[in-house]
């Protein structure tokens, strides 16, 4: 019985030292503040990636109004190898509407870890533990069932005011594991096609640096109409344009992906989880307590 006694006794103070550290957390800021950084670090990645997106967007529009005049066989034709672009011209802009997506998801996860983190919904949520610590120390001071309200109440608190900032952590720690290499090799094949578009009258085989873009894109367009121009093979020219289109459609595709895995699948199960342990926590507080409750209040 003394040693009933005694389990009952260390278990409030152990309850009581979890809420000290829960209430220093929730002011110190420290979970928001790492919470807060992630996000940055995910909307800066969407952002760049967006405007990447938006400027290829602008070459392939321009490509596709462009017509080259040529005389295969003495016989006049006009070609215009921008229309092969037309499916991945959809794609870029799907893939637009994406990344715009992406930044309103992450804008909105550091709009909501600002709100949780406000200083009197810090103080309401300490109010309540407190208040179901001393639930815990004074049982009979208190209404059958309080404790078990005082808790459940305290739990909601709780998942409200810590979920989104844990929700952004891990976020970047599986980005970080799992995400972060192939977002680095897909994200460095559009940044360099989109970098080329400030380029002038970019010509073919040149430079060195010239040779080192002519898998992209931009180079295979610039390599296609270089070739009109000295009269090469326009056909061999045409498959290298599409090898390039449908490379680059690899890589949207890719990045579609990282960014919906992280943008949406792990959002979604984070808010499963908060739904199902509010959901958890009013069928606690419903429940009428039992003889064994109540003795271990005691």
């Amino acid at each position: 019985m003394a040693e009933l006694a005694w389990r009952g006794i260390w278990s409030k103070i152990m309850a009581s030292l979890a809420v000290v550290l829960l209430i220093a957390l929730s002011f110190g800021g420290n979970a928001d503040n790492i919470g807060e950084e992630f996000t940055d670090k995910g909307l800066n990645r969407s952002l760049i990636t967006f405007a990447s997106a938006r400027a290829i967007n602008g070459l392939i529009s321009v490509a596709q109004g462009t017509e080259v005049a040529i005389q295969p066989g003495g016989i006049g034709a006009v070609l215009t190898p921008g229309q092969i672009l037309d499916p991945i011209n959809d794609l870029v802009e799907q893939f637009s509407q994406v990344m715009l997506f992406s930044a309103a998801v992450l804008g909105t996860q550091k709009l909501l870890i600002e709100m949780s983190a406000w200083v009197w919904f810090s103080a309401l949520l300490s109010s309540f533990l407190i208040f179901w610590v001393a639930t815990l120390w004074l049982p009979d001071a208190f209404a059958p069932g309080t404790r078990r309200i005082a808790l459940a109440i305290s739990g909601l608190l709780l998942v409200l005011r810590f979920l989104v900032p844990l929700a952004a952590t891990t976020n970047e720690a599986i980005f970080d594991r799992f995400l972060a290499t192939g977002y680095e090799e897909a994200n460095q094949h559009l940044e360099v096609t989109a970098k080329e578009l400030d380029t002038e009258k970019k010509t073919t085989g040149t430079t060195e640096e010239s040779k080192e873009v002519d898998d992209t894109l931009l180079g295979a367009l610039a390599e296609f109409y270089e070739s009109v121009k000295v009269k090469a093979d326009v056909s061999a020219k045409l498959e290298e344009l599409k090898d390039a289109a449908n490379k680059t459609a690899e890589v949207i595709i890719d990045l579609i992906v990282l960014f919906m895995v992280q943008t949406l699948l792990l959002p979604l199960i984070f808010a499963w989880i908060g739904y199902s342990a509010i959901k958890r926590l009013a069928r606690y507080a419903l429940e009428t307590p039992d003889e064994k409750d109540q003795d271990v209040s005691h």
